[in-house]
Protein backbone atom coordinates (compact mmCIF):
# COMPACT_ATOMS: atom_id res chain seq x y z
CA UNK A 1 0.00 0.00 0.00
CA UNK A 2 2.82 2.41 0.82
CA UNK A 3 4.47 1.92 -2.58
CA UNK A 4 1.16 2.36 -4.37
CA UNK A 5 0.48 5.48 -2.28
CA UNK A 6 3.81 6.95 -3.37
CA UNK A 7 2.96 6.21 -6.98
CA UNK A 8 -0.52 7.70 -6.53
CA UNK A 9 1.02 10.90 -5.21
CA UNK A 10 2.99 11.22 -8.43
CA UNK A 11 0.75 9.73 -11.15
CA UNK A 12 -2.95 10.31 -11.63
CA UNK A 13 -3.55 6.82 -13.06
CA UNK A 14 -2.18 5.26 -9.87
CA UNK A 15 -4.82 7.13 -7.85
CA UNK A 16 -7.55 4.95 -9.37
CA UNK A 17 -5.49 1.88 -8.54
CA UNK A 18 -5.02 3.17 -4.99
CA UNK A 19 -8.80 3.46 -4.62
CA UNK A 20 -9.26 -0.11 -5.80
CA UNK A 21 -6.44 -1.33 -3.57
CA UNK A 22 -8.08 0.42 -0.62
CA UNK A 23 -11.27 -1.57 -1.14
CA UNK A 24 -9.32 -4.83 -1.45
CA UNK A 25 -7.18 -4.00 1.59
CA UNK A 26 -10.36 -3.34 3.58
CA UNK A 27 -11.76 -6.77 2.75
CA UNK A 28 -8.46 -8.45 3.61
CA UNK A 29 -8.22 -6.51 6.87
CA UNK A 30 -11.73 -7.42 8.00
CA UNK A 31 -10.96 -11.06 7.19
CA UNK A 32 -7.77 -10.82 9.23
CA UNK A 33 -9.63 -9.29 12.17
CA UNK A 34 -12.24 -12.05 12.15
CA UNK A 35 -9.92 -14.98 11.55
CA UNK A 36 -6.72 -14.07 13.42
CA UNK A 37 -6.56 -10.79 15.32
CA UNK A 38 -9.76 -11.34 17.31
CA UNK A 39 -8.56 -14.77 18.47
CA UNK A 40 -5.37 -13.23 19.79
CA UNK A 41 -7.29 -10.40 21.43
CA UNK A 42 -9.67 -12.77 23.23
CA UNK A 43 -6.89 -15.32 23.84
CA UNK A 44 -9.30 -18.04 22.71
CA UNK A 45 -8.72 -19.81 19.39
CA UNK A 46 -12.44 -20.40 18.74
CA UNK A 47 -13.76 -16.91 19.53
CA UNK A 48 -13.87 -14.89 16.31
CA UNK A 49 -16.51 -12.21 16.93
CA UNK A 50 -15.36 -8.98 15.25
CA UNK A 51 -17.53 -6.85 17.56
CA UNK A 52 -16.36 -7.95 20.99
CA UNK A 53 -13.02 -6.21 20.43
CA UNK A 54 -14.75 -2.88 21.08
CA UNK A 55 -15.75 -3.91 24.61
CA UNK A 56 -14.14 -2.53 27.74
CA UNK A 57 -12.75 -5.90 28.83
CA UNK A 58 -10.50 -5.79 25.76
CA UNK A 59 -9.47 -2.18 26.38
CA UNK A 60 -11.59 -0.92 23.47
CA UNK A 61 -8.82 -1.98 21.08
CA UNK A 62 -11.41 -2.47 18.34
CA UNK A 63 -11.97 1.28 18.14
CA UNK A 64 -8.25 1.75 17.58
CA UNK A 65 -8.43 -0.76 14.72
CA UNK A 66 -11.77 0.02 13.12
CA UNK A 67 -11.70 3.84 13.12
CA UNK A 68 -8.37 4.15 11.27
CA UNK A 69 -9.29 1.29 8.93
CA UNK A 70 -12.71 2.69 7.97
CA UNK A 71 -11.41 6.25 7.63
CA UNK A 72 -8.39 5.21 5.55
CA UNK A 73 -10.60 3.10 3.30
CA UNK A 74 -13.09 5.91 2.77
CA UNK A 75 -10.37 8.41 1.96
CA UNK A 76 -8.53 5.92 -0.25
CA UNK A 77 -11.63 5.06 -2.25
CA UNK A 78 -12.49 8.75 -2.60
CA UNK A 79 -8.99 9.37 -3.96
CA UNK A 80 -9.59 6.59 -6.48
CA UNK A 81 -12.88 8.06 -7.67
CA UNK A 82 -11.53 11.61 -7.83
CA UNK A 83 -8.47 10.36 -9.72
CA UNK A 84 -10.77 9.17 -12.50
CA UNK A 85 -12.52 12.50 -12.88
CA UNK A 86 -11.30 15.57 -14.69
CA UNK A 87 -9.99 18.28 -12.38
CA UNK A 88 -12.34 21.27 -12.26
CA UNK A 89 -10.74 24.43 -13.64
CA UNK A 90 -11.42 26.27 -10.38
CA UNK A 91 -9.29 23.75 -8.47
CA UNK A 92 -6.51 23.20 -10.99
CA UNK A 93 -3.82 24.75 -8.79
CA UNK A 94 -4.77 23.11 -5.49
CA UNK A 95 -6.11 19.73 -6.55
CA UNK A 96 -2.82 17.83 -6.78
CA UNK A 97 -1.74 19.06 -3.35
CA UNK A 98 -5.07 18.12 -1.81
CA UNK A 99 -4.86 14.64 -3.30
CA UNK A 100 -1.33 14.15 -1.97
CA UNK A 101 -2.46 15.14 1.52
CA UNK A 102 -5.42 12.76 1.38
CA UNK A 103 -3.24 9.90 0.21
CA UNK A 104 -0.73 10.60 3.00
CA UNK A 105 -3.52 10.65 5.59
CA UNK A 106 -4.96 7.42 4.24
CA UNK A 107 -1.68 5.51 4.23
CA UNK A 108 -0.85 6.84 7.69
CA UNK A 109 -4.15 5.51 9.01
CA UNK A 110 -3.51 2.13 7.35
CA UNK A 111 -0.16 2.01 9.13
CA UNK A 112 -1.85 2.88 12.43
CA UNK A 113 -4.30 0.02 11.89
CA UNK A 114 -1.42 -2.36 11.21
CA UNK A 115 0.46 -1.19 14.29
CA UNK A 116 -2.57 -1.66 16.56
CA UNK A 117 -3.23 -5.12 15.10
CA UNK A 118 0.41 -6.06 15.67
CA UNK A 119 0.27 -4.79 19.26
CA UNK A 120 -2.89 -6.84 19.88
CA UNK A 121 -1.13 -9.98 18.68
CA UNK A 122 2.15 -9.33 20.51
CA UNK A 123 0.56 -8.60 23.89
CA UNK A 124 -1.57 -11.74 23.73
CA UNK A 125 -0.68 -14.93 25.60
CA UNK A 126 -2.29 -17.09 22.93
CA UNK A 127 0.01 -19.18 20.75
CA UNK A 128 -1.74 -20.34 17.57
CA UNK A 129 1.36 -21.16 15.56
CA UNK A 130 3.98 -22.96 17.59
Amino acid sequence: MVLLALLAMRFRVAQALYGLASAVFFMISITAIVSVISSYTYEQPHHHCPFDVIKSQFDYIGYWMYLPLFTATGIGMAVGVLGLRRTPDSMAQNFAGLMKKRIAISVGLYLLFGLVALIAILKSNLILIG
